[in-house]
């Protein structure tokens, strides 16, 4: 508190353009671009450059100069504290009308790279939103782009910011139809982190929420990883307890990716804890593979 208050007190010295010129870089986030600033603050890049200098000058901010960094040669605040601070003295309304702006700067790019900064400052608006009416139109754009973004997350192998976005959503979003597509990636993602309380946890949010909506598919996914978060956490026996009664209701997975997935979770399972036939189950999971063009799922199959 004593330090929130102190940096208070350094913002309250600055010049009113200066500070509301900080501010508006908070909103930017911990780092920004001068491009990115100038669109939001409809200001010449050189007036911008001019008068970021004295807010570096101050020990606001900083300059990125690692030639290593992907950030170089953009601003950042030299504590993320002051970030906040500077945040939390801009209006709700300005707020959420500030971050809108910049969602749709970086949306127009149409850069698959710029998903996370996109659903980071939508996801900031709802914050600010205090309109119930306003909030449930954003809600869907926000929902579209934090899923792009764990998307993306995932293709990079991030499986701790997939999890960290998971959350977020969960913060705002209620129900099976809202929750089941961010639950199913949790789960994935948990599974890769060999999280296997999460993955399981996460997966049974998602087995409950896809039967709810009547979503075989999701649902049989979902079974798959959790069986497969059993086999490779050396539970395989309680994987084949959990599958083979499912399957058992769907005994035939041609053209469905669910339960193909299973039914290679549960030869795998029965593979490794020496029960069942796994290459018959294996056999299945491969014919149903192969009409759906899963790679993958044959290959492991075939082994």
């Amino acid at each position: 508190a004593d330090l929130t208050s102190a940096i208070g007190a350094r913002l309250d010295r600055l010049a009113e353009a200066d500070r509301l010129l900080l501010q508006d870089a908070a909103v930017m986030g911990y780092s920004f671009s001068l491009e990115s600033l100038a669109f939001l603050t409809d200001q010449s890049r050189a007036d911008l450059e001019s008068n970021l200098a004295t807010l570096v000058r101050h020990e606001l901010l900083e300059v990125v100069r690692d030639p290593r960094s992907p950030e170089r040669g953009q601003y950042r605040f030299v504590q993320g504290l002051i970030r906040e601070v500077a945040h939390a003295r801009v209006s709700r309304d300005v707020r959420r009308a500030r971050h809108l702006k910049v969602a749709d700067f970086f949306a127009s790019l149409d850069d698959e790279e710029l998903a996370g900064i996109v659903a980071f400052h939508l996801v900031e608006a709802l914050r600010a939103t205090t309109d119930a009416a306003d909030a449930e139109k954003l809600l869907e754009r926000a929902k579209t782009a934090m899923l792009s973004a764990i998307d993306r997350a995932d293709d990079l192998n991030a499986w701790d910011q997939c999890l960290s976005l998971v959350k977020q959503a969960e913060e705002f979003f209620t129900g099976p139809t809202h929750l089941l597509p961010f639950l199913e990636r949790a789960t994935a993602a948990a599974e890769h982190l060999a999280r296997f309380d999460e993955c399981e946890a996460y997966a049974r949010r998602c087995i409950e929420a896809a039967r709810d909506l009547g979503d075989q598919t999701t649902e049989a996914r979902a079974m798959s990883l959790l069986g497969t978060a059993y086999n490779v956490s050396n539970r395989s026996k309680r994987a084949v307890e959990i599958l083979t009664p499912y399957l058992a209701d769907h005994p035939d997975p041609e053209g469905d990716e669910g339960l193909t997935r299973a039914y290679m979770a549960l030869a795998r399972g029965q593979m490794l804890a020496g029960e069942g036939d796994p290459a018959a189950t294996a056999l299945v999971a491969m014919r149903a593979a192969e009409l759906l063009d899963l790679d993958e799922v044959a290959t492991q199959a075939m082994i």
